[in-house]
């Protein structure tokens, strides 16, 4: 858990803070004294902060360059309250974190439930169809893309467009549909839920990664509409499926 989340900042309290934070932007901009200071957004999971490292050197210069957003970089110094809203004034910028030592639930909007759980509820369901069809086909998606549905968003934003947002939509749907059959028992429970375990599963294609490890930017990579897109890549899995 992080020591300073962005909610909990509070201007001139505590003193000094060191702290890890998302790079949402950074921009180095000239001074009218003509020195450079840098100028960037950073962000956990609980929001967004201004902050500022005022009159670089040229080591410094040389160095904070390089910060792109998507980095997950330690900073140190303090709270202030700048035009009513805090602002961080900042001694000294440390690297890059190290992939392994991040914890993404700090940094990024989580979906509530744990990916690994939310994965297992949806294949356990898939496994209990009693279509054959529909259950190599359902498990073919979702078996192959494994490491990529533990993280994906649902979105870009609003529909569940937060880490392993797919999962939880996907899972929540699930769930609506096992009731929905308890209460019409004419529906075919099968159909119904390999239509819920596919109906977003091109989100893997429509959305693209910036190759951040960290952060894992989601941008709209292909135009084209989501439902010739699945009705495609059903096709092609089908025909794996049945090799």
């Amino acid at each position: 858990m992080k020591p300073f989340y962005v909610k909990d900042l509070k201007p001139d309290e505590g003193g000094r803070l060191e702290d890890r934070y998302l790079v949402r932007n950074a921009d180095i901009r000239d001074g009218n004294n003509g020195k450079r200071h840098l100028y960037m957004t950073l962000a956990d999971a609980t929001g967004e902060v201004q902050a500022v490292k005022w009159s670089l050197t040229g080591d410094e210069l040389a160095s904070y360059s390089k910060i792109r957003a998507g980095m997950i970089i330690t900073v140190s110094g303090r709270c202030k309250e700048y035009q009513g809203k805090n602002q961080l004034v900042l001694d000294s910028i440390r690297g890059r974190a190290r992939e392994e030592t991040i914890d993404r639930s700090d940094f990024f909007k989580a979906a509530p439930e744990s990916p690994e759980a939310m994965y297992e509820y949806i294949l356990s369901r898939i496994n209990a169809f009693e279509d054959e069809d529909l259950k190599r086909l359902c498990l073919s998606f979702y078996e192959d893309e494994k490491d990529r549905l533990m993280f994906w968003p649902a979105a870009m934003s609003n529909h569940h467009a937060e880490y392993a947002g797919l999962l939880y939509h996907v899972k929540r749907m699930m769930m609506m549909g096992e009731r929905a059959c308890e209460v019409y028992t004419n529906l075919n429970r099968d159909l119904l839920l390999a239509g819920v375990a596919l109906h977003d599963i091109e989100k893997l294609n429509e959305l693209n990664s910036d190759g951040s490890p960290a952060l894992r930017f989601m941008t709209l990579r292909n135009s084209m509409s989501s439902i010739p897109m699945r009705m495609e890549s059903c096709r092609n899995t089908h025909s794996k499926a049945r090799c």
